[in-house]
C-alpha cells in the first residue's frame, strides 16, 4: 500500500491509497505551541539574587509532546511500501529522521517541501505523486 502525509508540527492528513480506493485520516498533536499569555503570572521565579525561568521544562514537555505524535503517527503508517511525506516545515523531517531509525520500516520515503493546503489539495497532490 501507498500512503501520502501532509504534515507539520500540529497535525497529520494521512491519504492511503489501495487499488483505487483513497482514504483521508487526520491526525492532531497535543504539542502545545503558544506563547505566553497576559494574565497568566510571570515568565520567571525569584530566589533571592537569582531568577529562575520555565524555559527548560517547557521545552523539554514540547519535544515530549513532539515525540509522542511522530510515534503514533509511525504507527498508522509503519506497514506500508511507500510513503511521500509533504509539508511546509521541519516536521517532516524530523518524522522522515525517526522513520529512518526505525528498523521495522522498510518502505521507501520520498519527502517535498509544500506550503498549507486544504484537503482536496492534499489528495490531489497524493494522487499525483503516485500516478507519475
Amino acid at each position: 500500500m501507498k500512503a501520502g502525509i501532509w504534515m507539520d508540527k500540529k497535525n497529520a492528513f494521512i491519504v492511503t491509497l489501495n487499488q483505487g480506493d483513497v482514504q483521508l485520516e487526520t491526525l492532531e498533536s497535543d504539542a502545545a505551541f503558544r506563547p505566553r499569555i497576559d494574565g497568566e503570572g510571570k515568565a520567571y521565579t525569584r530566589f533571592g539574587d537569582q531568577y529562575y525561568t520555565e524555559e527548560k521544562k517547557q521545552q523539554a514537555k514540547l519535544e515530549k509532546q513532539l515525540k509522542d505524535y511522530y510515534e503514533e503517527l509511525y504507527d498508522k503508517v509503519k506497514n506500508f511500501e511507500e510513503l511521500y511525506i509533504f509539508g511546509p516545515a521541519e516536521g517532516k523531517i524530523e518524522f522522515e529522521k525517526l522513520l529512518k531509525e526505525k528498523k521495522s520500516f522498510t518502505g521507501t520515503v520520498t519527502t517535498e517541501t509544500y506550503d498549507r493546503l486544504t484537503e482536496n489539495q492534499i489528495m490531489a497532490a497524493v494522487k499525483k505523486f503516485f500516478n507519475s
